[in-house]
C-alpha cells in the first residue's frame, strides 16, 4: 500500500484527504491489509471451514413495522 493507492481510495470513496494524512494511512492499510489477508488464508484452511462469524448485525425496529 503505497500513497498513491491511497489517494486512490480515498478518490473513489469521494473522501478529502489531505496529502499531508496519505503518508499516515498507508502504513496502517498496509498492516490491515496484510492481517487480513494471513486471517483469510487461517481461515480457508479445512479445519476452519465450518466456522462461522459470531456477529450478528441487526437494525432498529421501526415502529410501526415488522421485522
Amino acid at each position: 500500500m503505497d500513497e498513491q493507492t491511497v489517494r486512490e481510495l480515498a478518490r473513489v470513496a469521494d473522501l478529502a484527504l489531505g496529502d499531508e494524512r496519505l503518508g499516515l494511512i498507508a502504513p496502517q492499510l498496509d498492516a490491515w491489509l496484510a492481517a487480513a489477508n494471513e486471517l483469510s488464508r487461517k481461515l480457508e484452511a479445512d479445519e476452519h471451514r465450518a466456522v462461522l462469524p459470531i456477529t450478528v448485525f441487526r437494525h432498529p425496529t421501526v415502529e410501526g413495522r415488522e421485522e
